[in-house]
C-alpha cells in the first residue's frame, strides 16, 4: 500500500508501519491535538505548573528499542509502497 492508501487509518487510530522497517515493533502512530497540563520539567521553568498548553496534532513513532518520538517522513517514506496497517 500506499501512504495515501493508509493515512486515512491512521487517523482513526489504526497503526501502520513499512516492512522495510523490519516488522520488529517500528510503528507510527497519530496524536491527536490535545490539551496538556504543565506539571513537571522542563516545561515547569518555562510556564507555571497547572498552565495549560496545546498540543497541535502530529504523527509519533514507535521504535524498535521501545522509545517514542515525532516522525518525520523522509522522501522514500512518501513514496514507498510497502505500507501495512498493523491493527485499527
Amino acid at each position: 500500500m500506499t501512504f495515501e492508501q493508509v493515512f486515512p487509518h491512521l487517523k482513526t487510530g489504526a497503526c501502520i508501519t513499512r516492512t522495510a522497517w523490519g516488522l520488529d515493533s517500528t510503528f507510527l502512530y497519530y496524536v491527536p491535538s490535545h490539551r496538556f497540563i504543565v506539571n513537571s520539567p522542563p516545561l515547569d521553568t518555562i510556564y507555571p505548573t497547572g498552565a495549560e498548553l496545546t498540543y497541535q496534532a502530529h504523527i509519533d513513532q514507535r521504535r524498535a528499542n521501545g522509545t517514542h518520538s515525532t516522525w518525520r517522513a523522509t522522501d522514500d517514506d512518501l513514496l514507498a509502497h510497502d505500507w501495512i496497517i498493523l491493527r485499527g
